[in-house]
């Protein structure tokens, strides 16, 4: 299901890819490539919102997959600057109501070493 759902957009072209589901949490990759850097020749802040907002939007629609959802609250924390690799991108959420549904997530580098955190606020806009 979660592959139809990418396929074709701005995840699938930043060269994300969602690698396993287990226990409510989802992982995936993502690898950067030099149209991803900013000037300074790292990987560009608003890179880092996207794939984490992506990732975080797919773990709405795994635990929520009758809704329709938009993001309403995006923060997030740069950790360590990187210019290169194949980094591992998770994301679970934490909690929800009827309306509203909280999530964290988070990008590592090929080490393991904890790139970025943030965490994001989806509401259901079912209509």
């Amino acid at each position: 299901m979660l592959a139809e759902k990418v396929k074709g957009t701005f995840m699938e072209l930043l060269n994300s890819e969602v690698t396993e589901i287990k226990d409510n949490q989802i992982f995936g990759s993502f690898k950067v490539e030099p149209i991803h850097l900013n000037p300074n020749g790292i990987i560009h802040g608003g890179v880092h919102a996207t794939v984490l907002d992506s990732i975080m939007g797919l773990a709405v629609v795994v635990a929520r997959p009758d809704d329709k959802l938009v993001t309403t609250m995006l923060n997030i924390h740069y950790l360590t600057a990187l210019k290169d690799g194949t980094l591992q991108v998770s994301a679970k959420v934490i909690h929800q109501t009827n309306h509203t549904l909280t999530t964290e997530g988070e990008i590592r580098s090929e080490d393991g070493q904890l790139v970025a955190k943030a965490t994001g606020s989806y509401r259901v806009i079912n209509k």
